[in-house]
């Protein structure tokens, strides 16, 4: 996931996977509608009361069935879209026209109910026109508040996600002493009273000696995917290229930095191989 910079940042290109899951779809066609209703009933914006009272004193009957319609149809077409982008990577603009493609649509279907109940029949795409202009202008109020928080959320999560990928090594007296993400780390070795950090920063290799104990890290090396495959050493599978026997017939990880083999026991063997 990418960092975002800002709610709408300019180059943002595709949306966060936030916006597929199933739950974000009831935000949309629960609180759409439901704004729909509300602000018809409370402003009766661009002289909707007359249009929408069709000329038999039908107002609020005509708005709880156009609250029906928009929210059948968005339940169809949020569902649909949970289903067909689960998958896959969608633009922002193109997100931006999905929503307004369900907006038209709801308004097609609303089009074709006052057309026939309204006395006079109302020409269909006149009240095209009325249904459109209703739908888009309204319902930019709660697509624009839903599509913002889900922005911020995905922001959220990504600092969130960053921060738990993060290493703190302390020392033995509990101080902090190194902050490295955990990707970057590419072993951890053992030096009597010591322990040395090797990690990559930008494109060097760098080490950081650490008043500590193997056994005190190893629980926090695990939580974030590094593994024991020596009494003496702390390996990250994803900085292994390969597996192999050295010289003596022991078995040697050939790291993708510029660093001597780490030796692997044939007890930590089986269980670094499965994660590679």
């Amino acid at each position: 996931m990418k960092n975002y910079k800002s709610a709408f940042h300019p180059n943002m290109e595709k949306i966060p996977n936030i916006f597929r899951r199933l739950p974000v779809q009831v935000w949309y066609f629960l609180a759409a509608p439901l704004f729909f209703m509300a602000f018809l009933l409370v402003y009766c914006p661009f002289d909707s009361k007359s249009f929408l009272d069709a000329g038999r004193g039908l107002f609020y009957f005509n708005v709880s069935i156009l609250f029906s319609i928009l929210f059948v149809t968005l339940v169809i077409t949020r569902l649909a879209f949970h289903f067909i982008f689960r998958g896959r990577q969608l633009a922002l603009f193109g997100y931006i026209g999905w929503c307004m493609a369900e907006m038209l649509l709801a308004a097609a279907f609303m089009a074709i109910f006052m057309s026939l109940i309204s006395q006079p029949h109302l020409p269909y795409f006149w009240s095209l026109g009325r249904c459109a202009r209703l739908s888009f202008l309204i319902l930019s109020y709660p697509y624009a508040i839903i599509t913002l928080s889900l922005f911020l959320a995905a922001r959220a999560e990504d600092t969130e996600l960053k921060q738990d990928k993060m290493l703190r090594f302390t020392d033995e007296n509990m101080k902090l002493k190194l902050v490295v993400a955990s990707s970057s780390v590419v072993y951890l070795a053992a030096e009597e009273n010591y322990v040395r950090i090797h990690y990559v920063e930008g494109l060097k290799l760098k080490d950081y000696a650490l008043r500590n104990s193997m056994k005190t890290l190893e629980s926090l090396c695990e939580g974030k995917g590094l593994v024991r495959c020596h009494r003496s050493y702390i390996i990250n599978p994803s900085h292994v290229k390969a597996l192999s026997k050295g010289k003596e017939g022991l078995i040697e990880a050939e790291m993708d930095v510029d660093c001597l083999p780490i030796p692997v026991s044939k007890r930590m063997y089986d269980n670094l191989s499965s994660l590679l």
